[in-house]
């Protein structure tokens, strides 16, 4: 941080010292006093906000299906403690299964499905507090009663915590749930721009080189240019938000034949399709800093639709084209500080701004000898799920930065020569009676390496195979490329774009830039009816292809510190070709003559036989080809340098597409 550390953050706010009455027991005989105190703000369950289209009942709104089943789940938060598994955010998915048909590759970009049996339930984040409820009680007891004080009871009666003490006593309660309460009131508005990187480079040219970190003035101007996208939400530390605008435009995506009566049931599917902007952030404030960890999720998805009549069973359908493009990380931010939180210079870009503004309550007149320390950084998982993603990978760690174990880490602190009563409430250190200097100190350099921020820049190149051969060749290794190598590869002929991500070390990062199109690619016979009275009736099959990129980015320490773990996983698609095939299916239609009348068996006149003839029915299909490149890497590299992570040169081809990477340290 500019001007001061975490660590001097921290130590600025702990306390020097506790006073000497609070490490003296109550004398014997001192009267207990009952007194209640309202804990609604410091155990509190905040609403976490839905984008519109998601689940629930909106009079308002018309509803055809969510985001999730669009486009997979979106980006979710997930911290140690405070999530639980709901019925209310399950997701399903496909079988994660690529479709392969002749000219046709089928991907899993979108994973939506019906809910029912065998549903995959995601983490999702839960009820946001300082410190459990139930939790709260307990743990005032257990620090009085470490203090030296008598105090003959302390319970939860919600909202009032109800604690019978000496005058003492009470009064380090009182100091304590005001620390806490002051902590509740802080409020951090996260605030993101969405434009182009074109439009950014009007307002400043030289981002590129003079970025991550821009001057203020450029969000300011930036927010002036109609070519922008404001997104804004208020939140409290620790509370996940979101907002977002949707444009609603009902589409006749399908038809679903219904087989369970005597004759099929042509049935239009409709569906709204989420289209608009959204930003979802989850800010938490330093420990005793004014600096802002946010996770964040941002993007704009665009919904095109062409109405096509592919069948004569059918009237016209839309085929949408949906193009996304998000930015998904972790960072560090200074109150008003404007970060380029990630940008994709390619067909269609983006760039992300982002800043953060934090309004905390005034500070108290005294602390608490029992001081609490928020560790949701430190023991938090260092990964996070994707939508689309595949099974578990590098990308999804579960091994904590501290123990969550309350003996383990009382043994580090124990090496380090710290010692006092400690309490684990969910991700929050309570303590008392220790080192609190010494202890700050401790954790806040744990801290400082959890916040360290990189650049991750990945570029995909087109290169004549010549120049591919060359940089091979002055590779270290095969991968580390040497200084000055893009001046070489500056060809007329080269062609690269340019994907970049700024966060936290060791957490996952993510990009997405495609355009997601769906195609009627089949199509089945439906038959029925009784008698001699036989219908048929075509239902389409409708599916989904992608032309873009996706990347999954991580850049992790590793025990040498001059080499940074560089893990890269994605895949880039390219829509070549779009087919259109005529299907010819031979169908039995009445032609409305009968046959003559037919005789029941009790002797009557049943009704005529109706003829029927056999007539071609043509459908069009489309059939999309696709070009596929699968990456995975794992690669050290020293910060700054570049590294060539995937070639791959196709037979016939004078071109080789290079993926490259490169880390540089930010803060």
């Amino acid at each position: 941080m500019r001007g001061m550390t975490i660590s001097a953050f921290v130590l600025a706010s702990v306390a020097t010292g506790f006073s000497a009455v609070c490490r003296t027991p109550a004398h014997a005989g001192e009267g207990l006093v009952t007194r209640t105190f309202d804990v609604r703000d410091i155990v509190r369950t905040l609403p976490v906000a839905e984008l519109p289209g998601g689940p629930g009942d909106r009079a308002l709104i018309f509803e055809g299906y969510s985001i999730e089943d669009v486009l997979g789940n979106p980006h979710h938060l997930y911290y140690v403690g405070s999530t639980r598994r709901d019925e209310d955010f399950a997701n399903t998915f496909f079988d994660g299964t690529i479709e392969e048909r002749p000219e046709c590759f089928f991907l899993p970009w979108a994973r939506g499905g019906t809910r029912g049996e065998g549903d995959l339930l995601v983490e999702s984040p839960g009820c946001w507090s300082l410190i459990e409820g139930e939790n709260l009680a307990r743990t005032m007891l257990e620090h009085l009663q470490a203090l030296g004080f008598e105090a003959a009871e302390c319970s939860l009666e919600w909202p009032r915590l109800r604690v019978q003490a000496s005058g003492d006593a009470l009064k380090i309660v009182e100091s304590f749930l005001a620390d806490l309460e002051r902590e509740a009131q802080t409020q951090i508005a996260i605030e993101g721009i969405l434009l182009s990187p074109e439009a950014l480079s009007e307002i400043a040219p030289t981002w590129t080189s003079d970025g991550p970190f821009l001057p203020e003035g450029v969000f300011r101007k930036a927010l002036l240019d109609p070519r922008s996208r404001l997104l804004s939400a208020v939140a409290r530390s620790g509370q996940p938000v979101l907002t977002g605008s949707r444009a609603i435009r009902p589409l006749v995506v399908d038809s679903e034949v219904n087989q369970t009566g005597v004759i099929p049931v042509n049935n239009p599917v409709i569906e709204a399709p989420f289209a608009g902007d959204y930003l979802m952030a989850c800010p938490i404030l330093l420990p005793g800093a004014e600096a802002v960890w946010v996770d964040l999720s941002l993007g704009r998805l665009l919904v095109d639709a062409e109405q096509k009549k592919v069948g004569v069973d059918w009237g016209e359908l839309d085929f949408s084209a949906t193009r996304k493009r998000w930015i998904s990380t972790s960072a560090v931010l200074e109150p008003g500080q404007v970060l380029v939180a990630g940008s994709i210079v390619a067909e269609d870009g983006l760039v992300a701004l982002v800043r953060a503004r934090v309004r905390k309550p005034p500070a108290g007149k005294t602390r608490s000898p029992i001081s609490s320390h928020d560790l949701t950084l430190l023991i938090r998982q260092s990964g996070r799920n994707w939508p689309g993603r595949l099974e578990s990978s590098s990308f999804w760690s579960n091994v904590p930065r501290l123990p969550c174990d309350l003996d383990l880490l009382r043994a580090r602190l124990a090496a380090e020569g710290i010692e006092g009563h400690l309490s684990l409430d969910r991700a929050r250190l309570v303590v008392s009676g220790s080192d609190d200097i010494r202890l700050g100190a401790f954790l806040s350099g744990e801290l400082e390496e959890v916040c360290r921020l990189v650049a991750i820049e990945v570029g995909v190149w087109k290169l004549p195979r010549a120049e591919v051969v060359d940089l091979l060749e002055r590779t270290e290794d095969g991968s580390l490329l040497p200084e000055g190598w893009e001046k070489a590869a500056g060809s007329s002929e080269a062609r690269v774009d340019r994907y970049t991500v700024v966060g936290a070390a060791g957490q996952a990062l993510g990009l997405f830039g495609a355009t997601v199109k769906s195609f009627a690619v089949d199509v089945e016979q439906v038959s029925g009816g009784t008698g001699f009275a036989i219908i048929q009736v075509s239902d389409p099959i409708v599916r989904s292809a992608g032309d873009g990129t996706e990347l999954w980015l991580q850049a992790a320490p590793t025990a040498d510190p001059s080499r940074l773990r560089l893990t890269v996983g994605g895949l880039r698609t390219r829509i070549i070709e779009e087919r259109a095939v005529v299907a010819a299916l031979p169908t039995l239609e009445p032609t409305g003559t009968t046959s003559g009348a037919a005789v029941s068996s009790r002797g009557g006149s049943a009704s005529a036989a109706v003829n029927h003839l056999w007539r071609i029915k043509e459908v069009t299909l489309t059939l999309p080809s696709q070009d596929v490149q699968c990456w995975s890497a794992e690669v050290e590299v020293p910060p700054g340098r570049s590294a060539i992570l995937h070639v791959d040169a196709r037979d016939g081809e004078d071109a080789a597409t290079v993926l490259v990477g490169r880390v540089r340290p930010v803060r």
